[in-house]
């Protein structure tokens, strides 16, 4: 997740199209990444926590971002309250191919 990875995908995308992330993770808050580099992109990103756990099915909680420019289905979940616009950090935290702080995004408990 940096910003020429972020910048590739992007151009690749049809029109109305929007790149989607399963972000879970114990150590790392990768919000926050993907919402810098949304920022960094012009585009708008959103989150999703699915709380949800059955170890009958397998099921754990999970984490999910989605980020695009302009999307008729990104403005459609936007309206669903379980999706929220990602939180930002600092623009000088965006991950790049040369640099990126993870520690500024570890979970430290």
């Amino acid at each position: 997740m940096t910003q020429e990875a972020i910048a590739l995908y992007m151009s690749k995308l049809a029109t109305g199209g929007m790149l989607a992330f399963h972000i879970s993770n114990r150590s790392l808050k990768l919000d926050t990444v993907l919402a810098n580099l949304a920022k960094q992109n012009n585009s708008m990103g959103l989150s999703f926590a699915d709380g949800e756990y059955d170890p009958v099915r397998g099921k754990d909680p999970s984490e999910w971002a989605v980020i695009a420019h302009d999307s008729p289905a990104l403005d459609r979940l936007a309206q669903n309250p379980r999706w929220r616009v990602l939180p930002g950090g600092y623009e000088s935290d965006v991950w790049t191919d040369d640099f990126s702080n993870v520690l500024r995004v570890f979970r430290w408990y």
